[in-house]
């Protein structure tokens, strides 16, 4: 059974409450990056539990805020992985007249409804005006970004007047731990909760009754 049929398998047949996932081992310091979880799963009459393992294809971001979840997904789009699937441009902006930090309030609800907690809202801005008492300056560098995260803020500079324009714009370059990567990619995120991974894949290694 493939990873994705096995998640859906879950979220089919199991309401949340019914779910219980522990991160049992995770390491990607070896030849072959795994992470393995014991999963429970409430079918009622008895509490089914197994050891599941899978493999860690470039094992690229990891963001575990804890050891116990409820919900697992896999999935192949979504805004985190504009830094790997979409162009990079850096946002300019001019002609800001009186007080902007109505801005940083669209600006914050636009970022939640994106990211959540996932991503903090200063993930791409230029932090220099972040301190500022009335935000921006009259013109400058706004941020530097994917390209389809810098248009939606570029609507919102524009819903309140402010004039805008991208330059460099240019194919993602990312950091892999050794070196520079330029270049699309198109890695997947599993998420546990609010917690995820991102990899290029995960493959299913092997499934393991667990005897309670």
């Amino acid at each position: 059974m493939l990873l994705e049929d096995f998640i859906q398998y879950i979220q089919k047949n199991f309401d949340p409450e019914e779910v219980d996932i522990k991160v049992s081992s995770l390491n990607v310091h070896v030849s072959q990056p795994f992470l393995a979880l014991n999963i429970s799963l409430d079918e009622g009459e008895q509490i089914r539990s197994e050891r599941v393992i899978f493999d860690l294809t470039q094992c690229k971001e990891i963001k575990l805020s804890d050891t116990s979840f409820s919900d697992i997904d896999l999935v192949k789009e979504h805004p985190l992985l504009w830094k790997y699937n979409d162009l990079q441009s850096s946002l300019y902006f001019k002609d800001v007249k009186g007080d902007s930090s109505t801005l940083f309030w669209k600006l914050y609800r636009v970022h939640r409804e994106l990211y959540g907690d996932l991503l903090p809202l200063d993930a791409y801005l230029n932090t220099a005006f972040l301190d500022r008492s009335d935000f921006l300056p009259p013109f400058g560098l706004f941020g530097r970004g994917p390209q389809k995260l810098m248009n939606i803020y570029a609507r919102c500079l524009e819903q309140e007047g402010i004039s805008c324009s991208q330059a460099n714009i240019s194919d993602p370059v990312l950091w892999d731990g050794i070196k520079y990567t330029d270049g699309f990619q198109h890695p997947k995120i599993l998420f546990l909760n609010n917690s995820f991974i991102i990899a290029d894949d995960f493959v299913l290694r092997e499934r393991t009754p667990i005897e309670i």
